[in-house]
């Protein structure tokens, strides 16, 4: 069923809201709350009975509804103010008001099969072997309705009401999702504690690859379940709160729990097979060897399991004991992150093996975690190759995949893009809605640190919607981040907040420490631009700690950039300069050029605030230098702007003019406008050094000409603070007015807002709310405030 209104159709089949034919991202929750208004638009609807549908009734706050009734707004091109499409009832609620058509599909015709088979999505294109068949009881309702006694009205509400109803879609509900928990070592022999990790990762694998099964992945069942008791006595357990979590977080329909036992000659692996209803099948296998338990019991649950599926794979992995103990060592030595032990027990593994290409997967994937990215992709290339030649198309996705992590590591982002948008199709042609959201999550990444934040918000809205289909409730906190990153990029900084507090919740759960660690990080940015700088260091301190708890050396570095720039812009410079010069040596012992170029660039601002032009020279060239060698681009100009300032404070305006022209050209040749602009935005901070405002004005207006303001946000803020305050300086109130909104729009609380804001005050003649903005920028200026400033306090203060 679609719904036209306005310019707009929305279709609750696909899942789709569109405009002129083009397609809105919207988030699922945002997606339902629509439909619903638009199917009760008849009257008005409460915040409650949102809650009720959208949320099923969990507890969640006034403000979620209204955040998801401003997305809601902003994706129709409404607003609280014009309020076309959504009106709020004041003290009642929310109410439809747009004249609305309905579309019935020419399939969904009320003689040939009804649209409520057609609410949820359909599973045909997933594999029939990974999925449980429908019941009579489950088929029976959709076949005994007849639609065509409803008027099309009733249709279209019955429709609403079944697709908002809070429980996995079609595809998820028959799906078949197994989460193999760590097996309990009760042989006694502290010897096989190897086993708890190594046979629950052998047993997924086999499942998996054998039976063409969905599983968790063993590193996420190993967080997942740390500090849980999975046996009391000799009776397995299931946690409720750790079952509903699985279910919640990774869509799971089946638990495997086990334990090894040692018996008179060989071992014995008892499991029970307990599925999200809690009914519970046991079995028992037995074997001499160890490890060739995993195949044994794999071939067991299958037969458990509430579809007719047959274990078919028949690799050394799961033939061979020495193989199969190898891969299983290797995958607990992996997950424990001993990259280089894990490393050679696979390369041990694929020497008796040699045709299984999974083996050798595992081997590159254990290089790149070690940092070796080159002989990596070496690596993954070769076996790229074999999987393409062999038609292998599960092992071909995984491939691409690794590798584009390889580049996005790199920061070579056109490359990582590619391989990405190579594997995409395939995942979505095997049906496979967790591994299709995986590949959406990093091209929605690629795409925003590429500027185009929409259509990274449509990419990961699509991997959102995958999830919800695949009747994951609880999205994964990569997902949640990079909804945050592009959120905040957008000058949403209040929604990034809650998308950031989402994603550091859903990887606490998941007991991924470096990730909620990034997070931290992440807030702690945006609190920075909210003006909490108290509050920022805080996190950014926890961050710090928590990453070297980890020993996570890249982690620490982030971490350590963001707290050094974060006293640079309070002027506290000493402090700064001794955090970056730790950055530097940081960054030199990892090899890192990107970031010893960049503590170089802090390091030279800190010296050039200090008054000290000889050595921010001397580090501004030094930044050139390593950005040079790191061959990119991009960064050597912005370097060159970085000296050419330093250039010009010392007194060289010749040779910083040359530079700045240097990149003028390089800019205009390659079409980048962000660095045109970064260009003309260092010639105004020439213009204004020496006092010439006028053409200072005329070239941050070229400046900001140059840029698109949806994908450059941050340098047009920049670029517009320094504009205002041109303005002010020029008594042109209303320019500097209309230069504050832009920037107060993407960072509130800056030294540069709270200026423009007081000189904007002072022009309105509000002289002591102008006394009071200086009084706070002074507070968080430190070492940047002047003289100059003081005096601009001193005038408003007198009067």
């Amino acid at each position: 069923m679609r719904y036209r209104f306005g310019p707009f159709q929305l279709d609750v089949e696909k899942h789709e809201l569109r405009l002129d034919g083009e397609l809105i991202a919207l988030e699922p929750q945002v997606f339902r709350l629509l439909v619903h208004l638009i199917s009760e638009r008849s009257r008005v609807v409460t915040k409650d009975e949102l809650i009720e549908v959208i949320w099923d009734g969990r507890f969640v706050s006034d403000s979620a509804v209204s955040s998801r009734i401003k997305s809601a707004r902003q994706a129709l091109g409404d607003s609280g103010k014009t309020q076309t499409y959504i009106k709020t009832i004041h003290g009642q609620g929310f109410r439809f008001i747009a004249p609305v058509e309905l579309e019935p599909d020419e399939a969904e015709s009320l003689d040939t099969g009804g649209p409520l088979a057609k609410t949820e999505p359909a599973a045909a294109s997933t594999p029939a072997s990974t999925h449980a068949p429908r019941s009579d009881a489950a088929t029976a309702p959709a076949r005994n309705l007849r639609p065509s006694r409803l008027s099309l009205a009733i249709v279209a509400i019955i429709i609403a009401a079944v697709w908002l109803r809070p429980q996995p879609s079609f595809a998820a509900s028959d799906q078949i999702r197994v989460a193999v928990l760590p097996i309990e070592n009760a042989t006694g022999d502290s010897e096989h504690d190897w086993a708890e990790i190594g046979l629950m990762s052998l047993t997924s694998h086999t499942l998996h690859q054998g039976a063409g099964l969905q599983t968790v992945s063993p590193h996420a069942m190993a967080a997942a379940s740390e500090g849980y008791t999975l046996m009391e006595g000799d009776e397995f357990v299931l946690p409720p709160k750790l079952r509903n979590r699985l279910i919640e977080t990774r869509g799971v329909s089946h638990f495997v729990l086990s334990r090894l036992t040692a018996q008179a000659t060989g071992y014995a692996m008892e499991f029970s097979v307990i599925d999200r209803h809690g009914r519970v099948k046991a079995g028992r296998v037995q074997a001499d060897e160890l490890s060739i338990l995993a195949e044994s019991a794999s071939r067991e649950i299958v037969k458990l399991m509430p579809a007719p599926l047959r274990l078919t794979y028949d690799s050394e992995v799961e033939r061979d004991p020495f193989v199969a103990e190898a891969y299983a060592r290797g995958r607990a030595l992996q997950i424990e992150g001993k990259a280089e032990q894990a490393r050679n027990l696979f390369g041990v593994a694929a020497e008796q093996a040699p045709d299984d290409i999974w083996l050798r997967y595992e081997y590159a994937l254990c290089t790149r975690m070690m940092g070796e990215l080159d002989e990596s992709e070496v690596q993954m290339i070769a076996l790229q190759a074999e999987a393409e030649a062999e038609g292998d198309t599960e092992i071909l996705i995984a491939i691409l995949n690794g590798r584009s992590i390889i580049h996005m590591n790199r920061r070579e982002t056109d490359e990582a893009i590619a391989l990405l948008e190579q594997a995409l199709p395939l995942a979505q042609e095997l049906g496979d809605r967790t591994r299709t959201a995986v590949l959406l999550i990093n091209l929605g990444i690629h795409s925003r640190r590429k500027g185009d934040l929409e259509k990274s918000d449509v990419q990961l809205m699509r991997a959102l919607s995958e999830y919800d289909a695949a009747g994951i409730s609880s999205p994964p906190g990569s997902l949640l981040n990079s909804m945050a990153m592009v959120r905040a990029e957008q000058g949403e900084l209040e929604s990034a907040l809650e998308y950031m507090e989402r994603a550091k919740d859903r990887f606490e759960l998941d007991g991924e420490n470096r990730s909620v660690a990034a997070v931290l990080q992440n807030i702690a940015d945006i609190q920075k631009s909210l003006g909490a700088f108290d509050q920022a260091a805080i996190l950014l301190d926890r961050s710090l700690e928590m990453r070297r708890v980890l020993d996570d050396s890249r982690g620490i570095a982030s971490s350590t950039a963001s707290k050094a720039n974060l006293l640079l812009e309070l002027g506290q410079l000493d402090d700064a300069e001794r955090v970056a010069r730790d950055l530097l040596t940081m960054a030199e012992g990892q090899s890192d050029l990107f970031r010893q170029a960049m503590a170089h660039a802090m390091l030279g601002e800190i010296y050039a605030a200090h008054g000290d032009a000889g050595f921010a020279i001397q580090h501004h060239r030094r930044e050139l230098a390593l950005a040079d060698e790191t061959g990119r681009d991009s960064m050597l100009q912005v370097a060159k702007l970085n000296l050419a300032r330093a250039l010009d404070s010392g007194g060289d305006s010749e040779a910083a003019r040359t530079l700045v022209n240097e990149v003028l050209t390089w800019a205009k040749t390659q079409s980048s406008a962000r660095h045109e602009s970064l260009a003309y935005a260092a010639l105004g901070d020439f213009s204004e050094a020496a006092e010439a405002l006028e053409q200072a004005r005329d070239q941050y207006e070229m400046g900001l000409t140059k840029l698109d303001t949806s994908k450059h946000r941050e340098t047009v803020a920049k670029l517009s603070g320094k504009l205002g305050l041109i303005c002010a300086a020029l008594q042109d109130a209303d320019c500097a007015r209309e230069m504050l909104a832009v920037t107060k729009s993407v960072t509130p609380v800056t030294r540069t807002v709270l200026m423009l804001e007081a000189a904007v005050a002072k022009a309105d003649g509000q002289t002591l709310e102008a006394a009071r903005l200086y009084r706070h920028a002074r507070g968080i200026s430190g070492e940047h405030w002047t003289e100059a400033d003081e005096a601009k306090l001193a005038a408003v203060s007198s009067r």
